[in-house]
């Protein structure tokens, strides 16, 4: 877990009390705000790596709360939480600048998972404008924790192609495929089993078990990466048995974003502009196109299949 200086803005006192010792359990530096007004001065004064904020609250304005904080801090990582009544609007906060949604009361294991996500993509540092074009393979192991090592040695001149803005979201989008092949394809975990786990805070526990098992610590994730003018490529590949990608455990986006399980395809999606599995599902090809491309992919988030 990476230490890092948050700000939480919650007008709720208890919610808030919560908020601020679960954290500071951790190790995290928390500014805790009550209301908006406080959070866009702790804003100014702090400089925040990570800003934790509801938006629903009568002081706080809704999305538009959002723009205040990239008024302030255009390049601000922002985790939006909201009760049940904000769920429908998940994707229009993602959307504004948010980087993740979570879901209240919020559930710590989810918090926690969600900081180290964002606070491992900082560590990607992209000053490589001269490469024009690359390539490279990458075949990992099933360790959770060196998710981001990979992400970040795939993603060096990714700016090149998408800007700086638009790579953090690739990481993420990436991390979320991934970590899907890992758990999903090669630990064969289902979506039902990392649920309950999660639920019952057995999650480590459930990995530890699957890994513990040769028959699934053996396998490997291969990352095939290619830069070309203007196109960014990856195909993962897990050695697991596949899933019905044409049926998902979660088809609604307003749930399953605000839910720990099922979020992954939703949000690379959302950060990638084309996702193609095979037949079988253990393959999947994603595809970022630059800043100026000028084709309009049609069908932008459908998962067209794609034979390899």
């Amino acid at each position: 877990m990476i230490k890092t200086k948050i700000l939480l803005i919650e007008e709720e006192a208890a919610t808030r009390r919560v908020l601020l010792e679960g954290l500071s359990t951790k190790g995290h530096e928390v500014f805790a705000a009550c209301d908006g007004v406080e959070g866009l001065r702790f804003l100014r004064e702090v400089g925040p790596d990570i800003v934790l904020t509801d938006i629903t609250g009568p002081k706080m304005g809704g999305t538009a709360f959002l723009g205040h904080i990239k008024d302030i801090d255009p390049e601000a990582k922002i985790i939006v939480m909201a009760d049940d009544g904000s769920k429908d609007g998940a994707i229009e906060v993602l959307r504004e600048g948010a980087i993740d949604y979570l879901r209240k009361p919020v559930n710590f294991w989810e918090l926690h998972e969600t900081i180290e996500k964002v606070t491992g993509s900082r560590n990607n540092e992209i000053n490589r404008e001269f490469v024009l074009e690359e390539s490279k393979r990458i075949v990992m192991g099933n360790q959770i924790d060196q998710i981001w090592g990979v992400v970040n040695q795939l993603l060096i001149c990714a700016s090149n192609i998408c800007g700086k803005a638009k790579t953090q979201g690739l990481g993420l989008g990436l991390y979320e495929i991934i970590i899907n092949a890992i758990e999903h394809g090669n630990l064969a975990i289902t979506f039902e089993e990392k649920c309950h786990a999660i639920e019952s805070n057995t999650y480590e526990k459930l990995i530890k078990a699957r890994l513990s098992n040769p028959v699934y610590s053996s396998r490997t994730v291969t990352i095939d990466y290619q830069m070309v003018p203007g196109e960014l490529h990856f195909v993962v590949i897990d050695e697991g048995g596949g899933f019905d990608w044409r049926n998902p455990p979660c088809l609604d986006p307003s749930s399953s974003l605000l839910s720990p399980c099922g979020r992954g395809l939703l949000l690379a999606r959302m950060y990638l502009d084309r996702l193609e599995f095979n037949d079988k599902g253990n393959i999947v090809h994603l595809v970022k196109f630059g800043s100026q491309h000028e084709e309009k992919d049609e069908e932008k988030g459908e998962g067209k299949k794609r034979q390899y």
